[in-house]
Parts: structure tokens; sequence; C-alpha cells
């Protein structure tokens, strides 16, 4: 199956996630601080009344992502590369978290 990327899904952030749309289930994914911060910005663009009323993207970023990303912080620890992938749907699944152990010779002395 193709994968689309919706012009609206780029954020312009600089943080270097991936967007995708596949299967019309839209997906956040980039490394644990990426996801993060990513998350932490667009919470901080939200009005007063979306924060509130839980409004438009505030409900899927404070009861889905938010507590995903910061999950996924506690996790992280030295030497290894934690990578969490969202999933921007209701389904029964909010997010998956990957580790990767970084080899000793790639981690600073």
């Amino acid at each position: 199956m193709r994968e689309k990327v919706r012009p609206e899904l780029r954020r312009a952030s600089g943080t270097g996630l991936n967007y995708r749309n596949v299967a019309g289930v839209e997906t956040m994914r980039g490394t644990v601080f990426e996801f993060a911060l990513e998350v932490d910005q667009q919470i901080a663009s939200l009005t007063r009344e979306q924060y509130y009323l839980r409004t438009g993207r505030a409900k899927i970023l404070l009861e889905e992502l938010y507590p995903l990303s910061r999950f996924a912080l506690r996790l992280q620890y030295p030497g290894i590369q934690l990578e969490v992938e969202a999933f921007e749907d209701d389904g029964p699944i909010d997010g998956v978290l990957r580790w990767k152990r970084i080899p000793e010779s790639e981690t600073p002395s």
C-alpha cells in the first residue's frame, strides 16, 4: 500500500518527526526527545478554549500523545535509542515504543 503524507501533517517545528497517513491512520514517529518536544510545542500552540474544552486536536494531544510522550521519556536511559510511534486514531493502541541498543563504540566516553 502506498503511503500518503498530508501537507498539514508536516509540522514546521523542525524536530525531525515523520508524519504519515497509512490506510487512514495518521502516525507521528521519531526519537523520544523529538516526539516529546513536538507534543509540547503543539500543546503550547493550543488556544485556551481548545485546551480546556478538548476541542479539535487538543483531545488527542492531551489524552493520548502527552501521556505517551511522558511514559517514553521515563523509559529513556543512556545506551539505548528509544523511538516512539503514535497512532492518531480511536483504536485500542495509542502507540508503539521501539528500543535500539547503541553499540559501546558509538556511546560517548
